[in-house]
């Protein structure tokens, strides 16, 4: 994340993580993080429910990041212009429905250049995955799937499957795109399995055909192997 906007933030900018749930733990790392870049930046962590924003203030709160939004208020009208927009776990119980148009309406809330990071994670946060969209002269493209893990769990590509984002996992078949992505990814793992590698090399080494990032445990999948087009826009109208 901090690398998507380590040189484009500016003290102007604000970020936003809609939706911290019950331990506002991932907003506060997010805080941290972002600030080592830009000092000044405001963080803000978003929640509908005041119990959850009444249990963050003050004393969990050193970073002065969360503020409470009224369920059924226009965040595109309250917060336009941030440089990123992160959702983590937000829409795992839409209707399918709901869901384009949600996200529609979080990218009207992006500056241009800015970042909508949208998808699911483990309870602990030890496997992560999200859409990895991005607003550039007035179009907001889906540029690719970011897939992380930190090894507790082990490590094994089907295992991002169960929490993918919410669109994904219920349409995850072997005509798809990413499940043929995954599959292959599968295959690589299984033929290095015998090797003596760390479970962070076996990781780099299986998804070397996607050109793996650099940070460790991190893939990021390009939109063309996550659907079956290689443009996906948004439409803000």
């Amino acid at each position: 994340m901090a690398e998507l906007l380590s040189q484009e933030l500016s003290p102007d900018d604000f970020v936003v993580d809609l939706g911290f749930g019950e331990e506002a733990w991932t907003v506060l790392e997010m805080a941290a993080q972002l600030r080592k870049i830009e000092p000044n930046l405001r963080v803000i962590g978003l929640e509908t429910d005041p119990r959850r924003i009444s249990g963050a203030d003050p004393d969990q709160n050193p970073l002065n990041c969360f503020e409470y939004v009224e369920p059924e208020d226009e965040l595109s009208l309250q917060f336009e212009g941030a440089a990123m927009l992160r959702a983590m776990n937000v829409l795992r119980s839409y209707p399918e429905h709901e869901i384009w148009p949600t996200i529609q309406n979080w990218a009207k809330c992006l500056r241009d250049g800015g970042w909508l990071l949208e998808g699911s994670s483990s309870a602990s946060g030890h496997i992560l995955t999200s859409h990895v969209w991005r607003r550039m002269s007035g179009q907001v493209r889906h540029l690719g799937l970011l897939l992380y893990t930190d090894f507790s769990s082990g490590f094994a590509p089907w295992m991002f499957r169960d929490h993918l984002p919410r669109d994904l996992r219920r349409n995850l078949k072997p005509e798809v795109a990413l499940y043929q992505t995954l599959a292959q990814w599968h295959e690589n793992w299984l033929s290095l399995r015998t090797k003596a590698l760390t479970q962070e090399e076996l990781f780099s080494e299986s998804s070397s055909f996607l050109n793996s990032s650099d940070l460790v445990g991190t893939l990021f999948v390009p939109s063309e192997r996550v659907w079956d087009t290689k443009k996906v826009e948004l439409n803000l109208g």
